[in-house]
């Protein structure tokens, strides 16, 4: 399960990733933030390519694509 909080960072279940999602002009960004000074779990870069350029976080549907898009990311690499 993912979850988006009001400062657009981003957990996966209980774990938080280090990354926050943002709306831009040209695309939706996953960036890397401090953590809290704490190691990144999984680190991906500054910033994660995300296979669509916009998700329409305030949908239902869109935000279900960012999920099943981040979450495939996310499990892609080994710890």
């Amino acid at each position: 399960m993912l979850t988006i909080y009001t400062n657009n960072t981003i957990s996966v279940g209980t774990t938080i990733t280090g990354y926050y999602v943002v709306q831009e002009q040209h695309g939706t960004k996953v960036r890397a933030w401090h953590n809290n000074g704490y190691p990144l779990p999984r680190d991906f870069g500054q910033e994660i390519a995300m296979p669509r350029q916009r998700y329409t976080l305030s949908s239902v549907s869109g935000k279900a694509e960012f999920e099943r898009d981040f979450l495939e990311i996310w499990n892609s690499k080994n710890i």
